[in-house]
């Protein structure tokens, strides 16, 4: 694991106010809300890159015990102060140490692009595979680079610039999830919320920058949600994978 990153994240959540990891928590409002409807009940379900521990409520009314694991330390004790009745780790995603074919479901958001090479993301990728049950389920939502491609070429298009990319990321390609043996079941994408909040809302307030707690990134939210019932495809930062560990999965 890339140790300058791991500084990064043990720094930002020593001085996160917010809950999560997301800046725009209207977005993560709405990626726990999708993973949640497509979740199954399930007895143990392990969350990746827990953080401090937003999100867990929610999976919580579907899961009969969660495990938490991240590689900050102070998440950690975030994540434990805030849920006494579920247990957190510090634990390296690439190495967990935990037994094989523990979990009947597995969560990670936008945990996979904090690992900075492919190597070490299909890594990751190769542990959730081991870690879960033969019938299991993984739920992944990721920043993707083909995602940003079309964000940016409709923005640049457009007049604006291209979507910042952070030092301490690597946009996931998902050609990796097959070479670690798992099968996507279905994807789903944002593309709504992504047209609205980052390129509607951006062109509004140009040259000022848009305000990822403004009123448009709530409308953006409330039509997104509209979107989903018509199959709406449009270009997307994020995408919500459904994956199964092998391809005959019922």
């Amino acid at each position: 694991m890339n140790t300058n990153s791991s500084d990064y994240w043990e720094k930002f959540w020593v001085n996160r106010s917010n809950s999560g990891s997301q800046n725009d928590l209207v977005f993560q409002k709405i990626s726990h809300e999708k993973i949640y409807e497509k979740m199954k009940e399930c007895e143990r379900l392990l969350v990746i890159g827990c953080g401090d521990g937003d999100g867990i409520e929610l999976y919580g009314k579907k899961a009969l015990e969660i495990v938490g694991i991240d590689f900050s330390a102070s998440a950690i004790r975030k994540s434990r102060s805030r849920f006494k009745q579920h247990a957190f780790y510090v634990s390296d995603i690439t190495d967990t140490k935990l037994g094989s074919g523990n979990f009947d479901a597995i969560i990670s958001e936008r945990c996979i692009t904090n690992l900075v090479t492919p190597e070490s993301q299909l890594a990751a990728l190769n542990e959730v595979n081991r870690l879960l049950t033969p019938d299991g389920t993984f739920y992944l939502c990721e920043p993707t680079l083909s995602g940003y491609d079309q964000v940016d070429d409709l923005r640049t298009s457009l007049g604006l610039p291209v979507l910042k990319r952070h030092w301490h990321n690597l946009l996931f390609d998902d050609d990796l999830i097959s070479r670690s043996g798992m099968h996507i079941a279905r994807t789903q994408n944002f593309g709504i919320y992504t047209l609205i909040s980052r390129i509607i809302h951006p062109l509004y307030v140009y040259p000022d920058e848009p305000k990822f707690d403004g009123k448009m990134n709530t409308i953006a939210y409330e039509m997104c949600k509209v979107a989903f019932n018509y199959g709406v495809s449009l270009p997307s930062q994020h995408t919500l994978y459904t994956i199964y560990k092998v391809q005959h999965h019922g």
